[in-house]
This record gives structure tokens, C-alpha cells and sequence, in this order.
């Protein structure tokens, strides 16, 4: 390892557990990307300049020394490195990191002159042995630091879990995000990603409460990840990709916490109410709130809209907001009362009712029940997870098409796709997504009768690409496919990371 006398100047972000460097025996890890990395990544399909063909960059007075090279552990994420280099005088710089013998291969140009050098990598994987090497970014490999390092093992509250690739070719490309809940134990909530080997390769601990800690969600966005609040503990929160938290929520919110297409700055949550619900406090309100005054700017209460069929705790049990690209309408899904509703964001209407007693004619094979996580189709279709609790004893991915009359009303929904194994029932939680390349990813949050969690991959054809299994004990409430983030980050990228609006 190449180390100079100075001490890192990880400043805020190490103490003394972690300001040591990482050599070939030191623990290290941690995810995060950066939106102007140029790189090469045979193992996650980055695509950019190889740091051998970076183009010169003329800095004032022409730095040739290259050293003090260190890799810092992350204090919040096992799998990244705080990496921090000098060099004899204002220069860009590259940085270039492989891991296990070339199967991981990322380099990261940081045009601006400054002696003293800092980037963040993640993505890197338990037990993977690197190698990195930093220079000036003139094409010049003489004065290039090169320090050896190997991340950590596993940390011990991370489950073990099995990975079974079906269809090595037909696997989606991307990472899976998950929170990872531990349904037995009292480890607190752990967002993890994982890659199409199974491998972990971003985490952070998500320290607070771990009571009904499975009802968490989570959205990657721009700059890192938006996890919901189980009600305030701990609340929702936009953590970026070194961990920090950048915000967090000042109201409780369940199921459901997203950035509002609607606008910026604005985000939908699931809240609870009384309001004209004799008897009990539902799950019943969609609200949208202005995070940078705090101010709820719109609200809807189911109970104002809805009379249910038997009234009883939480007879509503409102579990996701699924906004329709292009249109102030959206999704509600109602887990109690087997129903999806189409919701207008102006006028407060309910547009038509799909499910049980809804709008639609249907089959008796055709309903869902106690279902969760509708996803609107660019076709119109739409996609649950249908839980089929107090049915047939399964659970299913199912996709509705909807037809209508020549005035808009509604006439019948019809099943337009499924994957159903019978001998797979998740009782409570689940989702269904749609992925790029038109397969889906089907979560089976709370498997019976473990619970043990399912992430399952499946083609067009209903047949199995990849599966990722946890051991009993531990569960998840839904997992998101996105494309792999970059791999390196400035500190300058990281800074002001706020919940911008989503899009698909």
C-alpha cells in the first residue's frame, strides 16, 4: 500500500475506527455512483473511457508525482471506500479500480485541478481484492500510485441468501433494491442491493425503530435512495451514496412515501385518520406535502368517498399510490376491501373502481384479493400482486386488461398475463414490476410458512430467469430493478441530494 505521512482527510465522514487505510487484510465497502463517471464495467455493463484514453486536461502547473494514495472504509456502508490521493500540484486525476482479477473494471476522470484528491467507490463486494491506481489525467503513467486492498467479509447481521439463475441471458440488467427486514430478530432495517450473482454490492443500516419495520418501501432516486417510515420510527428519510442521510420526514406515514410527479419538492405519502370513520382509525388518506415548507398542500380520506361493505379496524388499509404517467390521476390500492381505485388529483373523484363490487365485469378467477403494489402499463394495463389470502391459498403476478365503452365507461377487466405457482403464498406484502426488457420481478415479501422472502424473475412466458431466496426469519415489503448506478462519486455530487420527481 502506498501511504504517505499525513493523515487522511476523510474529515467529517471517518473517526478513528475508520480512518485507517485499507490494506489487503482490512475490512472496506460500500456502494455509491457517480452521474459523470466514464468507465469500463464488464461486471455491471458501465460503458465509458478506460483510464488509458482519458484526454488531457491542462492544469496550471503541470503535477507529475502521484502518492499518499489511501483507501478509508465507509463508516456507513461495509461495501465503499472513501479513496484519497495527493499530488505534487494542481492536476485532474483518474482514478482506476479492478477487482478480482479484471471482472470488475471502473475508472473515474475528475477534471478539477486540486492537489489534494478525493472519490468515493462503491459497488464493490465482500471478499472481492482490488486493485486501484491513481494518476494525473494527462496520459502519463509515470507518476501513478497503485495501492492493493480486499474488502471485508459479509457483515454478520446480512443474511445468507441463495441465488439461482434460471436463464443466465434473459436476466434484466441492473441492481435489485430491497429492505431487507429481520421478521425474528431485532437487527434494524438493512437497504441492500444486490446484482444478478446474488452478491451484495450497496448496504446501509437504517438505525430506529424496529417495530412493523416490514411495512417500509423504498424508491431509488437521483443521487441515492428514498425510504419510507413505518409511521415516525424512523422516518422517512433520503439517504445518499455514501449513507448520510440528506433528509428526513417531519410526519408519519405508512406503506407508502414517493416523490409526487405533481411538484418539485412535493411527495406523496399514505397517512391515518377518523375523520367520518366511526368506530376506528383507518389507513385511509392519500396527501401530498411540501417538504420545503412541511405543508400538507393536498389531502384525500377515503372515508369521505368510500361506505364499506362491513365496518371494522382499519376496514380501508390504503397500501400504495401509483401516480399515471402524464395525467393528474393515480392509482389506490385498498387491501381490505380487494379494490384498486382510479383516483382524480383535481376533483377527488374516484373515476371507476377495479375489484371486488367494482365497475368492472369479471371473472371469478379474475379477482384478486388483499393485493398490493398496482403498476400502471404504458398500454394502459395494469399489474398487482395479488396476496389471494382466504382463496385459493396462492399468491400471483397478474396483469388486467381494461376495457371500456365508447363513452369511457367501464365494461370489463380481463386477465391479460399471470404467474401463478401454487405452491407459493406470501400472505401479507408482495410486488410485481415490469421490467426494461420485459420481464418481471415478482416480490413475495412474507413466503408461508416461513416467512422467508422471495425476489423472483420471470419471463414474458411465465418461466423462471433468476431467484434470490432469503432463510426463514427474514422478509421484505417490495425490491425495485434499476439500471447499475455509477460506480464513483465526487464529494461535490453528493452534496444537496433532495427527493426530485419521479418519472417512468
Amino acid at each position: 500500500m502506498a501511504c504517505g505521512d499525513d493523515a487522511p482527510d476523510r474529515g467529517a465522514s471517518s473517526d478513528a475506527a475508520t480512518d485507517a487505510p485499507v490494506d489487503a487484510a482490512a475490512d472496506a465497502g460500500d456502494d455509491t455512483p457517480d452521474p459523470d463517471v466514464d468507465a469500463t464495467d464488464s461486471g455491471d455493463d458501465a460503458t465509458g473511457a478506460d483510464a488509458t484514453t482519458v484526454d488531457a486536461v491542462d492544469a496550471p502547473t503541470p503535477a507529475t508525482a502521484v502518492d499518499r494514495l489511501v483507501a478509508i472504509p465507509n463508516p456507513t456502508n461495509p461495501l465503499s471506500w472513501f479513496v484519497q490521493w495527493r499530488t505534487d500540484a494542481p492536476a485532474p486525476s483518474v482514478l482506476h479500480v479492478t477487482c478480482d482479477d479484471g471482472a470488475w473494471d471502473v475508472a473515474h476522470v475528475h477534471p478539477v485541478p486540486t492537489d489534494r484528491h478525493e472519490l468515493l467507490v462503491i459497488g464493490l463486494w465482500p471478499d472481492a481484492a482490488c486493485t486501484l491506481t491513481a494518476r494525473v489525467a494527462d496520459g502519463v503513467d509515470d507518476g501513478a500510485a497503485t495501492l492493493d486492498a480486499t474488502v471485508g467479509p459479509a457483515p454478520s447481521w446480512l443474511p445468507e441468501a441463495t441465488t439461482t439463475v434460471h436463464q443466465p441471458d434473459a436476466v434484466a440488467d441492473g441492481w435489485t433494491f430491497v429492505n431487507l427486514s429481520d421478521e425474528v430478530g431485532d437487527a434494524p432495517e438493512v437497504i441492500a442491493a444486490i446484482d444478478a450473482e446474488g452478491r451484495y454490492r450497496w448496504l446501509h443500516r437504517r438505525q430506529g425503530s424496529t417495530v412493523a419495520r416490514y411495512g417500509f418501501d423504498l424508491h431509488v432516486v437521483p443521487g441515492g435512495i428514498l425510504t419510507g417510515g413505518r409511521r415516525r420510527t424512523p422516518p422517512g428519510a433520503v439517504i445518499d451514496w455514501s449513507g448520510e442521510v440528506r433528509w428526513e420526514a417531519g410526519f408519519g406515514s405508512h406503506h407508502e412515501l414517493r416523490p409526487s410527479p405533481w411538484g418539485d419538492s412535493h411527495m406523496l405519502f399514505l397517512g391515518f385518520t377518523r375523520d367520518n370513520c366511526p368506530e376506528s382509525t383507518v389507513e385511509g388518506t392519500v396527501n401530498e406535502v411540501n417538504i420545503d415548507t412541511g405543508e400538507i398542500e393536498w389531502s384525500w380520506n377515503i372515508c369521505d368517498h368510500v361506505t364499506p361493505r362491513q365496518q371494522r379496524p382499519d376496514w380501508s388499509h390504503l397500501n400504495a399510490i401509483e401516480p399515471i404517467p402524464d395525467s393528474r390521476q393515480m392509482l389506490i390500492s385498498s387491501r381490505e376491501q380487494h379494490q384498486v381505485y382510479l383516483l382524480d388529483r383535481d376533483t377527488d373523484a374516484i373515476v371507476w373502481t377495479l375489484g371486488v363490487e367494482g365497475d368492472f365485469a369479471m371473472d371469478d378467477d379474475a379477482y384478486f384479493y388483499r393485493q398490493h403494489a398496482p403498476e400502471w402499463q404504458p398500454d394502459g394495463q395494469i399489474l398487482i400482486f395479488d396476496n389471494r389470502r382466504g382463496s385459493d391459498g396462492y399468491s400471483r403476478a397478474v396483469e388486467y386488461r381494461l376495457t371500456f365503452d365508447d363513452e369511457g365507461a367501464p365494461l370489463a377487466a380481463e386477465v391479460a398475463w399471470e404467474f401463478a405457482d401454487e405452491t407459493l403464498f406470501s400472505s401479507v406484502r408482495g410486488d410485481a414490476d415490469r421490467l426494461a426488457n420485459g420481464n418481471t420481478l415478482i416480490t413475495y415479501g412474507a413466503l408461508q410458512p416461513g416467512p422467508d422472502l422471495m425476489l423472483l424473475e420471470v419471463d414474458e412466458n411465465a418461466e423462471r430467469v433468476w431467484q434470490w431466496d432469503t432463510p426463514e426469519g427474514w422478509g421484505a415489503y417490495r425490491s425495485e430493478r434499476v439500471p447499475t448506478p455509477a460506480l464513483i462519486w465526487h464529494a461535490d455530487d453528493l452534496a444537496d441530494v433532495v427527493p426530485p420527481r419521479e418519472t417512468r
